[in-house]
């Protein structure tokens, strides 16, 4: 029988809250981790071993003001 496709499933998220609930079960089920928009690099967060292997290593550093999904370590 016919199918939700992914684009009708969007469109009955009625707001951004359960927008971005949506997108973490969705990265969730896909093995991944949702980083949220906007979410800036702050002097007081430290961000677990797990994001940031080796703080020392410019290339395992995490950019967290871009938006996308994580491997779950």
């Amino acid at each position: 029988m016919g199918g939700v496709s992914g684009r009708q499933r969007t469109a009955e998220v009625r707001n951004a809250a359960q927008l971005h609930t949506y997108r973490q079960v969705e990265a969730l089920l896909a093995g991944t981790e949702f980083v949220a928009p906007g979410l800036g690099r702050a002097a007081h967060w430290q961000p677990p071993p797990s994001l940031c292997p080796d703080p020392d290593d410019e290339a395992s550093q995490v950019l967290l003001g871009a938006v996308g999904r994580v491997p779950f370590a």
